[in-house]
């Protein structure tokens, strides 16, 4: 019977992920690592205490080459260091003050005295938090008040890339 490998508590924080996402979310290659003739429950085991003594805290593996009970036993892995972004923080914080930018009725957009600032592309790895993107680069230049004028791209249906026109409105705005 094959002794598991510990993991130490940091190294439990270590996940697996895949080599076309580390490249999209420009994470950096510290190592690469190969294991020979492991016990299968041990592979991912051991690629979690590497890529942690390393400095990573992601890993991936590129290539299987020897499999025990269909499961890999010999491989190597790429180890990353990925950003705060890429590890399981996805929520975007709005930046003091932006909680008052809100978006603009252009309607109302003449008797509230507004300007254009300028227009820009906002883009969100998390649809659910554009509009704290949005909020978040409004205020970045100097506006309170924004209006998305195109949609570039969509996730599962909801927006995550928009082009804005970001506006300076008087301070008697009510909305």
């Amino acid at each position: 019977m094959t002794r598991k490998i510990h993991v130490s508590p940091e190294a439990n924080k270590v996940t697996a992920i895949s080599a076309a996402l580390a490249k999209e979310e420009k994470c950096q290659i510290i190592a690469t690592h190969s294991i020979k003739d492991a016990h299968p429950n041990n592979v991912d085991r051991e690629l979690k205490n590497v890529t942690y003594a390393k400095g990573g805290n992601h890993f991936a593996v590129i290539e299987v080459m020897d499999t025990k009970s269909s499961r890999p036993s010999s491989v190597v892995a790429e180890l990353y260091n990925c950003n705060e972004r890429t590890t399981e923080k996805t929520d975007s914080e709005l930046l003091p003050g932006a909680e008052n930018v809100k978006p603009l009725i252009i309607s109302n957009m003449n008797q509230k005295q507004c300007t254009l600032i300028d227009t820009d592309v906002v883009k969100s790895a998390n649809t659910d938090n554009l509009d704290a993107e949005i909020a978040n680069k409004t205020y970045m230049l100097g506006g309170n008040r924004f209006h998305i004028t195109k949609v570039i791209d969509t996730k599962e249906g909801k927006a995550s890339s928009v082009v804005i026109d970001a506006y300076r409105c008087g301070t008697e705005l009510t909305q």
